[in-house]
């Protein structure tokens, strides 16, 4: 059976996975949010008793209860999320129509920071006389006046003149008289005015205490007259203060409470219903392509749409307008502006006979839907949607693999070429996978493989051009030997002859010197060895030989010590010091060094000299390479640097050769990187 059947068949039994887990998710989900359901309005029931016990809590006055209709031209005061600039520009508060009282071309809106009442109104139709827009004198200019009333029916009035725009000073006025302002200014009071297209607008603020029950904000001309403004005394709704306190103690991890008025508006809010990270929950995402929808047919569970985007200064629809009917109830609220489904449950307060409103607990409904949601993953994706898939996946896989891998076979068949010629060019080579591991081990093999080639190749031209001269002596110096009789001439035939023989040994004695260092290298055992005595006692001996005006030494006093074999390095050191030598002329200078660290070990040798050939520093170290010239009396196969090469690899060091800055010469330099 071949392994594409083998794979179909294996994918095919992810179908068999029961339908009935399904059914078991489906049941999981309606058992949750019962629960779930159940838990919240327990809740919400004892957190709503708590608030009820205190009612005076709700409301800045209790006649406010009930009194409060917007119809009539009552102001509701929301809390406002940021604390308004007074500038008389209204971008700063809530788009929110029916928050603003209109009559006329007047439109007034209120809103609270902690205890302060901010007040923005717009007078359309009302456009400022010339002499209020260039500062007349006082009476003849447009005054702004508001009034107020306190729950003992005390009224009181402010009156403040508007001369075009900027900021206004509020000063006390006599009901009734409001354009004859009294002493001092009230300094509790402040706001801003700016003309617009057809009148102007004025943003004020003052504390919540002076503004009383009611109060009305009306522009009189320089007779008393009023010409824009409110109509009547409107009531100001609010909430009081130590309601969202209380709520602040109540409220619980990923929960938000709430508490609305008889009329829906929101008076208080606390809590977050952020996701909760460390559980790894995730947000339920909007339906998106045929497979979603099949899964939301199967396992789905009726949600009802989000209400109206009022928040944060009303609540609409259910369970808000059942609980304010007196039932309490439990909705699931399907996801709208980005953000998660929630579970939302309202109870009515009351005290007594007396409906306060209603208080509204929130929840995220991430955990029941997420365990809904892996529940079908597991059971659909894993059988179903990866069974089918899958069957296609394997074969599609199968091929492609077949299909490099003969791609693989055919190249590495054909990289010998018909005259014996490596030729890799593999495919595959860039792959990140196992066969492209496989691509890539090959073509390391067939590249080292015409390296080895391309050696051998050369070794017989070099062997042929470096044999070449000793054999024309040695069969030049035999024809003559047989050719002479006198003894004398036989003599000097002889000789000659025995020095070619001696040539040739020394030629094979430095063909085969690679292989042994090579074979001793692997039999060497390494010992902890102080790297700067070993270049000291080599450089004397040297000294010894040549005089130390013409080999310098310079070594580090300190110990530098490695892991090694000192005789392998003393032997490098030879190598390179011969080099040099065979290099520097007759009266030039050669500097053996250690220079050292905390990270590092530096060995070099330095001689006087011509700089290295173009082309030649990459491949010095190389076997079978030379930079000499001309003819010589001793044998140089390139294998020098070679062998110098083999120690410092087998040290972990890394040898490189290059021109001093100069010109004047060149440094070989061994250098280890040390671990810190």
């Amino acid at each position: 059976m071949s392994l594409r059947t083998s794979l179909l068949l294996l994918s095919l039994l992810t179908l068999g996975l029961p339908w009935a887990g399904c059914q078991y998710a489906r049941e999981m989900e309606r058992a949750l949010r019962v629960g779930q359901e159940a838990a919240l309005l327990t809740t919400a029931t004892s957190l709503a008793n708590v608030i009820a016990a205190e009612p005076d809590a709700l409301y800045r006055d209790p006649a406010m209860r009930t009194a409060f209709d917007p119809a009539r031209g009552d102001l509701f005061a929301p809390r406002l999320p940021t604390r308004p600039l007074l500038d008389a520009f209204d971008d700063e508060w809530p788009r929110v129509p029916e928050l603003a009282v209109t009559h006329g071309g007047t439109v007034l809106m209120a809103g609270l920071v902690s205890r302060t009442l901010y007040l923005y109104a717009e007078f359309g139709g009302t456009p400022l006389p010339a002499s209020a827009r260039a500062g007349a004198p006082d009476g003849a200019t447009h005054r702004l006046v508001l009034l107020t009333r306190d729950e003992t029916g005390f009224e009181r009035s402010w009156v403040m003149q508007i001369d075009g725009g900027g900021p206004v000073t509020a000063r006390p006025a006599t009901i009734g008289a409001p354009w004859l302002p009294q002493h001092p200014a009230e300094t509790r009071i402040s706001g801003t005015a700016r003309p617009v297209a057809s009148g102007f607008a004025v943003e004020l603020r003052l504390p919540l205490a002076m503004a009383g029950e009611r109060l009305a904000l009306f522009v009189v001309d320089s007779r008393g007259r009023v010409v824009a403004g409110s109509e009547r005394l409107g009531w100001l709704h609010t909430a009081s203060t130590s309601l969202d306190r209380q709520l602040e103690r109540l409220a619980g991890p990923r929960m938000r409470l709430s508490v609305v008025d008889v009329h829906g508006w929101l008076l208080a809010r606390s809590g977050s219903l952020a996701p909760d990270r460390d559980a790894h929950l995730t947000e339920v995402r909007r339906e998106r392509g045929l497979r979603q929808q099949l899964y939301r047919r199967l396992l789905a569970q009726p949600e009802q749409p989000a209400p109206p985007h009022r928040v944060p200064l009303a609540i609409a629809g259910e369970p808000v307008e059942s609980a304010l009917a007196g039932r309490a109830g439990a909705v699931w609220l399907a996801a709208a502006h980005g953000d998660p489904s929630i579970v939302r449950a309202a109870v009515p307060m009351r005290s007594g006979s007396i409906e306060l409103g209603a208080f509204v607990v929130e929840q995220p409904a991430d955990r029941v839907l997420i365990l809904r949601d892996a529940a079908l993953a597991r059971l659909l994706d894993v059988t179903v949607g990866v069974g089918l898939v899958a069957v296609l996946a394997v074969i599609v896989f199968a091929a492609w693999l077949g299909y490099r891998l003969r791609r693989l076979s055919r190249a590495a068949g054909t990289a010998l070429t018909p005259e014996g010629r490596l030729a890799p060019d593999l495919p595959e080579r860039t792959a990140r996978d196992e066969l492209g591991e496989l691509a890539r081990s090959f073509d390391a093999l067939l590249q080292r493989l015409e390296e080895q080639n391309a050696y051998l190749r050369s070794l017989a031209s070099k062997l042929s051009h470096e044999l070449r001269t000793p054999l024309t002596i040695v069969s030049s110096s035999l024809d003559n030997l047989g050719a002479t009789e006198h003894e004398a001439d036989r003599r000097v035939y002889f000789e000659r002859a025995r020095e070619g023989t001696a040539r040739l040994q020394r030629i094979l004695n430095a063909m085969s010197e690679a292989t042994r260092i090579e074979q001793s290298i692997d039999d060497t055992e390494r010992v902890r060895f102080d790297l700067a005595r070993v270049v000291r006692d080599v450089a004397a001996a040297y000294q010894a030989s040549f005089g130390a005006n013409r080999i310098a030494t310079h070594v580090t006093t300190q110990p530098a010590y490695l892991d090694g074999s000192p005789e392998l390095i003393a032997q490098l050191l030879d190598k390179l010091i011969e080099n040099a030598l065979d290099f520097c002329p007759p009266q030039g200078r050669i500097a053996i060094g250690l220079d050292q660290t905390a990270q590092t070990r530096v060995l070099y040798v330095r001689n006087e000299g011509p700089p290295l050939p173009a082309g030649l520093d990459a491949r010095i170290f190389d076997s079978m390479t030379t930079a000499r010239s001309g003819p010589s009396d001793t044998p140089h196969l390139g294998l020098g640097l070679h062998i110098a090469k083999l120690i410092a690899g087998f040290h972990g060091a890394r040898i490189s050769a290059h021109d001093l800055e100069d010109r004047s010469g060149v440094v070989v330099a061994v250098e280890w990187s040390l671990k810190g």
